[in-house]
């Protein structure tokens, strides 16, 4: 189907690494990343410990079931044009009118008490690039109750879901991430949710310290509305998501088995074979390590492949040394790394995109996004291949697509 195109033209600032410069030119060095030992991290999946929890929690919400095009059909928060410029000017400075995307609406941009962070695609979930008849963008977001009102729990985390696709209303809805309990109820996911991507039905979930936590969309579910503070099954029998109507359901977890990783970030590459997933670590100083992992996918059941121990290996991993790390992308040997550079404000504070292709020793800097936050691929068979990012900071928030093939 036809993609809807909303672009922006905005003024002259350049920006990159980290501080404005008078041109545009990318700044080129010769630290690309070293290779390190990838078999020495290691992932178990665990698909059975919450099965029985989800089936009673189906159970108890019979009649509840949604699919994503229902949420969709009733989507009710129109995206905008691109907005907030300052936050994304070095990108327009270098790619003009190539640089497209949508804001949140006005709550949204300005709301301090919810952050977005991870960004994935409906061409990450399937080849043909729709689910159930919907060419959508996915965005996380992670609750911070200390910026709510007095006494909010912690909400945790909630998944925007935004039409991308002119055949459609231009409008997105948040469903709230949960996670089954015994009982036949749910409870909040408490995580930084930093990095997301959809692989077929599943939705894999960046828990720093932990690995992944996988929701499954064949697992959407209505909830009553009404109480901004409760959430799974009441004393009345109503089921609660912090005033949300939808809610989606974890079904299982990846969890790290090997060498200690930070699960900051990751995103899906569809140009290997098999698949692959490719996390990073989000390091704040010179005392981190900044690695990049990449991990094999399976395609017929979405889940990391295994070896005859049970256990999926890394193939591919590198220590980049890039401090404050938000995201990566990676394509036919071709890498995006996305760093943020703090919370000073837009005009000194501007965060690098960095790219590297396998085996060369050159990496190629760009000014990038205020706030920068994950990174995903978007193949296109009738425009370019681009790069989705997206911005965090309340009132400079901002979700942008750039050209991939960038020199």
């Amino acid at each position: 189907m036809r993609k809807l195109r909303l672009t922006a033209a905005l003024g002259t600032l350049t920006v990159a690494l980290l501080a404005p410069l008078a041109t545009a030119a990318p700044v080129t060095t010769l630290a690309g990343p070293t290779t390190i030992n990838a078999r020495q991290f290691t992932l178990t999946t665990d698909m059975t410990s919450l099965a029985s929890k989800v089936t009673a929690l189906e159970t108890a919400l019979a009649g509840r079931r949604k699919t994503v095009d229902q949420v969709m059909q009733a989507a009710n928060r129109p995206r905008g044009a691109l907005c907030n410029a300052s936050a994304y000017k070095p990108a327009t400075d270098r790619w003009g009118s190539a640089v497209e995307g949508f804001c949140w609406n006005d709550g949204d941009d300005a709301a301090d008490h919810w952050y977005p962070q991870g960004i994935t695609t409906t061409r990450d979930a399937l080849e043909a690039g729709q689910y159930d008849n919907h060419q959508l963008v996915a965005n996380s977001w992670y609750h911070k109750p200390e910026n709510d009102t007095a006494g909010s729990p912690n909400k945790g985390v909630r998944l925007s879901l935004t039409d991308w696709d002119a055949d459609f209303a231009n409008n997105y809805r948040h469903l709230l991430l949960v996670e089954p309990v015994t009982g036949g109820s749910y409870k909040a996911v408490p995580i930084h949710a930093g990095g997301i991507f959809w692989y077929g039905d599943l939705l894999y979930v960046a828990d720093t310290g932990t690995g992944f936590r996988i929701f499954d969309f064949r697992k959407i579910y209505s909830a009553d509305t009404g109480k901004a503070n409760a959430i799974g099954k009441q004393s009345d029998g109503t089921f609660h998501a912090h005033d949300y109507a939808y809610v989606m359901v974890q079904t299982g977890w990846i969890r790290n088995a090997g060498a200690g990783l930070r699960y900051s970030f990751v995103s899906l590459d569809r140009a290997t074979t098999p698949d692959s997933m490719v996390m990073g670590e989000w390091t704040p100083d010179t005392s981190g390590t900044s690695r990049i992992v990449r991990f094999p996918l399976d395609y017929t059941d979405r889940l990391p492949v295994q070896e005859a121990d049970g256990k999926t290996y890394g193939n591919e991993a590198y220590s980049t040394g890039f401090l404050s790390m938000q995201g990566v992308a990676a394509h036919d040997g071709r890498f995006w790394f996305s760093s943020s550079a703090g919370d000073g404000g837009p005009t000194g504070n501007y965060g690098t995109l960095r790219i590297w292709n396998r085996g060369s020793t050159t990496v190629t800097s760009y000014g990038w996004l205020y706030g920068a936050e994950d990174l995903t691929y978007w193949p296109d068979a009738a425009n370019p291949d681009s790069i989705w990012s997206l911005t965090e900071y309340p009132n400079y928030r901002a979700v942008i697509q750039v050209p991939s093939g960038l020199n």
